[in-house]
């Protein structure tokens, strides 16, 4: 599938690339899916084997949230890592693929154009979320710490949350804190929305020292647009974050995922957990 010049999508590729930290191949894979709102059955069922290599359990509810577990220690707390299956709509089409200086993003000579106006029709590169649900597969392959790992990858994030706000509550129960993998840029540490806290001062400051430690370009706090961690924190009350993960111009079909800044956001999850020491 991403071999350039064999009839292939992804068109152009550069050589040198060393992102020790994901798998550039299934990230190409995990944008290639189509699951727009209320069509994330195929996001589900690509990624439901892959998370039951490393958990003990996984599920999924009436309108398509998964869930997972992954055990760890007894004794050890449990975080959840959140992101989401949907992108926004846009008419299917084959899309086709440029990786080069450090980005991943459509090649703008292969997509259909409308027949009157020769515009673009309407599509996206699919880095909100797919870059979320990368790093969490990334981390179940890579962290061996005590903490147990619940995950949720919602459905129709993109239509106001109805996913999220129709999760199964039972699941969410004796979670330490959250973090939410849904966020633009490079550095974004969201802790509140629409006037809604998310989390504690003792949370962001360590998801920002692990920041620093991770070498996390453009660390800050922000003020954040709606996501699931709205509604973990106001509903559910799980003291949460949303972080960057490296996609650039999301909801367009200019939407690239920088790699270097995404290549740091695993690393920057990683940290999180590796160096977190509960009271």
């Amino acid at each position: 599938m991403l071999d350039a010049g064999d009839g292939m999508k992804v068109i152009k590729r550069e050589k040198t690339f060393d992102f020790a930290s994901f798998n550039l191949d299934r990230l190409i894979e995990l944008v290639d899916v189509y699951a727009p709102p209320k069509e994330e059955k195929p996001m589900a069922d690509f990624v439901e084997p892959l998370l039951a290599k490393y958990c003990e359990y996984t599920d999924r509810d009436s309108i398509g949230n998964l869930y997972a577990f992954r055990k760890g220690d007894p004794n050890a707390p449990t975080i959840l890592l959140s992101a989401h299956q949907d992108t926004v709509l846009f008419p299917p089409q084959e899309k086709y693929y440029i990786v080069q200086n450090g980005y991943l993003q459509l090649n703008k000579d292969f997509l259909e154009r409308d027949r009157y106006s020769g515009s673009i029709r309407s599509v996206v590169l699919g880095g909100d979320d797919r870059c979320g649900i990368e790093i969490i597969l990334s981390i179940l392959e890579t962290y061996d710490g005590p903490l147990n790992i619940k995950i949720i990858l919602s459905t129709r994030e993109e239509i106001g949350g109805e996913g999220i706000a129709d999760v199964r509550r039972d699941f969410f129960q004796n979670l330490r804190f959250g973090l939410v993998l849904d966020r633009k840029f490079s550095g974004d540490i969201v802790t509140s929305i629409e006037r809604q806290t998310l989390c504690t001062k003792k949370l962001y400051q360590h998801v920002l020292q692990s920041g620093v430690r991770a070498n996390v370009k453009d660390l800050r706090e922000t003020v954040g647009s709606f996501s699931d961690a709205y509604f973990l924190s106001k509903r559910l009350k799980i003291d949460c974050v949303n972080m960057s993960v490296g996609y650039y111009q999301p909801h367009t079909s200019l939407e690239r995922i920088d790699l270097y800044a995404f290549n740091n956001s695993v690393r920057w999850v990683k940290e999180i957990l590796e160096t977190y020491q509960p009271d």
